[in-house]
């Protein structure tokens, strides 16, 4: 079932900035003299086909919808100048469902469109540089991602005063601490996790709101 408490809070917070992106975006860098190129695979998918398999509960569009995305996500990575990874976000489900919740506010699309455009507003948070990726736990539970986007993370929380010290990419009870607090602020589950609604919440949604101009007097 997609329609996840997570997948509701990632469709809200990309309505606003992604979706308005979308309607005239070119899907790539290269292409014919058109601006027109070919896709292949999962892509070329019409995006309210893929909702509706998903919501019958089609089990074999998930996996090819998720093996056609890394792969997409790899190549952007490789063609991408001064890019390690387009993504702060690791978990093969929440990329997925990023996608999807651009998906399902856009039936006509191709999934290409709705990934490139997903992707394209995550780059802001992505990294130019290589980094490993490290797994952290709280609460019985653990999520994956890279140093950089912890080290990143914990500049934003010291930025807003619920983090104290320097930002070294260890995970101890002051970050922990910290995410439940702002976890708490933005009304997101309380797992004192990194993961993926709190990456995309503090790195790529709330920076973007304050580079905005501040209203004339």
């Amino acid at each position: 079932m997609i329609k996840t408490r997570y997948h509701r809070f990632v469709a809200i917070v990309f309505a606003a900035g992604l979706l308005a992106v979308t309607g005239g975006v070119q899907s790539a860098r290269a292409a014919d003299s058109k601006g027109m190129f070919a896709v292949h695979g999962a892509g070329g998918l019409h995006c309210g086909d893929v909702t509706a398999a998903l919501l019958r509960g089609d089990v074999s569009i998930r996996p090819s919808l998720a093996s056609w995305l890394l792969g997409y996500l790899s190549a952007m990575n490789r063609l991408q100048p001064d890019t390690y990874d387009v993504t702060p976000v690791q978990a093969p489900e929440a990329i997925i469902n990023l996608v999807v919740a651009v998906c399902q506010q856009n039936a006509s699309m191709a999934v290409e469109t709705a990934a490139y455009s997903a992707f394209r507003d995550l780059s802001s948070a992505g990294l130019s540089a290589e980094s490993p990726e490290v797994q952290v736990s709280a609460n019985g539970q653990t999520t994956t991602l890279r140093k950089d986007t912890l080290i990143a993370l914990q500049k934003y929380l010291i930025g807003e005063k619920l983090l104290h010290g320097e930002a070294d990419g260890s995970f101890g009870a002051p970050t922990q601490a910290a995410l439940a607090e702002f976890q708490k602020k933005q009304n997101l589950p309380q797992t004192a996790l990194p993961d993926p609604a709190t990456i995309v919440r503090a790195l790529v949604q709330i920076p973007a709101q304050a580079k905005a101009a501040p209203p004339k007097k």
